[in-house]
């Protein structure tokens, strides 16, 4: 793990949604409690039941949130690409990671220790509110994911997917 140069860390903090409303001060002090991680293609960045010490940010490449049943079968749940993040979860609630993050490519990666994370929501509401508005957002799609599976046929669930993966061009949804 590298550390991050001051300069690099704002700028990468400032285009993150969850960071964005915070003023250069600010930044600049998460920037100098950042630390920068480089992830080959395939490797584990967090695995499920692990303690939760960090949140991250992608800054390049992307990832996948997944999670494995008792036959060893992996389910996608979520695809991460630069500027989200992820592991907020048990930073808030002080649980063991939930799930697995895979690197489907080679990643970059900014984090930032629980102490700094949560610190940085003491100091700052407006994080705390975007991260609130975030996970709301989250809760909603885990439970349309959850309402499609329950009620949908397999066709009705494809034409979702094919629904939310497109792309509104000129009037036209385009996939």
């Amino acid at each position: 793990m590298a550390t991050t140069p001051i300069g690099f860390s704002l700028v990468v903090l400032r285009n993150v949604p969850l960071f964005s409303g915070l003023d250069d001060p600010e930044l600049e002090k998460l920037s100098r409690v950042s630390g920068r991680k480089r992830v080959e293609r395939g490797a584990f960045v967090v695995r499920s039941g692990e303690s939760t010490d960090s949140l991250y940010v992608l800054l390049a490449g992307r990832a996948k949130v997944t999670n494995t049943d008792e036959d060893g079968r992996e389910i996608i749940l979520a695809w991460l690409g630069p500027g989200e993040f992820f592991g907020e979860m048990g930073l808030i609630d002080g649980s063991p990671r939930s799930a697995n993050v895979v690197a489907a490519e080679a990643c970059e990666l900014l984090f930032l220790s629980k102490e700094s994370f949560q610190r940085c929501l003491q100091d700052n509401f407006q994080v705390a509110q975007k991260l609130m508005r975030i996970l709301v957002r989250r809760l909603r799609e885990a439970d349309r994911n959850i309402e499609s599976l329950a009620l949908l046929d397999v066709y009705g669930r494809v034409a979702r997917l094919l629904l939310d993966m497109s792309e509104n061009d000129s009037g036209k949804r385009v996939v």
